[in-house]
């Protein structure tokens, strides 16, 4: 593995004269992700070449990491038909795979944990973001259910995860106040260690995925892009990395991240507790909620299990 396929950034950290050269062309590089596009774009991609096209981007160019670390990860799932939640595996990933749908970064029956980043803003919440992504009918203006329930649980993070960054699209940048803060500093560090010509190969990478990751789509088959590409990243990197992307259920104001089974097997996150809520929708706005707590907050027992006590 090159080390110059991966940046760990942190924010105002000297650069101490390290520059970085991309050997490929950006006639390479474009060639590589047109290829994705007309590949995509077929009634019946191919997977496997989706991966192989992704891989060979994924091998040329750096990627952007975070090591998240003293923080947590929300997420949230729907209480179907009055069922209760009882036990830490029904809030992990799916354990059902026989029941798992083509998702944004896993194939049918292919088993990743969907969360959400604790932000808090005056346009973004952490909570909001996993009940929304966990549950599309909320945004079904013919729906007749205007109450639902989801339990949320708060997944502490025990040691650092690899976490792949996709957040450079330029929707999410103005609709977020965090990717707002967070993308100028990639942008300054890459311009520090690399010339104009590679910083574009770069930011035609970053934005293409970005992009795939953070919109809304009427078919799941465009899912299969960036199912290919975290595939493609557990290839070159190992199975215990994350990627963080934009939230699109929340028109990108929110932060999800995507974890593989086998960064939760290897105890990366461990379920400090979890609470139900009540969701009323308001009929006249389709994007604005009542969110009320109707459990108390509930801590796992020795035995892997939770019990609620209902305070409405």
């Amino acid at each position: 593995m090159s080390a110059y396929n991966v940046i760990e950034f942190e924010k105002g950290k000297p650069t101490d004269g390290f520059e970085m050269k991309i050997n490929s062309s950006i006639e390479d590089i474009l060639s590589y992700i047109h290829s994705l596009e007309d590949e995509i774009g077929l009634k019946k991609p191919d997977f496997v070449k989706l991966k192989s096209l992704c891989h060979e981007l994924i091998c040329r160019l750096p990627l952007p990491v975070q090591l998240l670390q003293n923080s947590f990860i929300l997420r949230g799932r729907e209480n179907f038909n009055g069922d209760v939640f009882s036990n830490i595996r029904d809030l992990s990933y799916n354990p059902y795979s026989e029941s798992i749908r083509l998702g944004r970064f896993n194939l049918e029956k292919e088993q990743v944990f969907y969360g959400a980043l604790p932000i808090t803003s005056h346009s973004a919440s952490g909570q909001l973001t996993t009940i929304c992504e966990s549950c599309k009918e909320l945004f079904d203006s013919v729906s007749d259910q205007d109450n639902r329930y989801f339990t949320v649980g708060k997944w502490n993070i025990t040691k650092p995860i690899k976490t792949i960054v996709l957040t450079f699209f330029d929707n999410a940048e103005n609709a977020s106040w965090h990717i707002g803060n967070l993308n100028p500093g990639y942008q300054q560090f890459l311009s520090s260690v690399c010339n104009s010509e590679d910083l574009e190969k770069c930011n035609r990478f970053y934005a293409f995925f970005s992009g795939y990751a953070a919109r809304k789509y009427d078919s799941t088959d465009k899912y299969l892009l960036t199912t290919a590409f975290f595939q493609a990243l557990r290839q070159y990197y190992g199975e215990e990395v994350a990627v963080l992307y934009s939230s699109s259920m929340t028109d990108n104001t929110g932060l999800n991240i995507a974890l593989s089974k086998q960064t939760i097997d290897a105890g990366y996150l461990s379920l400090e507790g979890a609470v139900m809520f009540k969701v009323t929708r308001n009929r006249s706005n389709f994007k604005s909620y009542l969110i009320v707590p109707c459990t108390d907050y509930a801590l796992p027992e020795k035995d892997g299990k939770f019990r609620f006590r209902y305070i409405l």
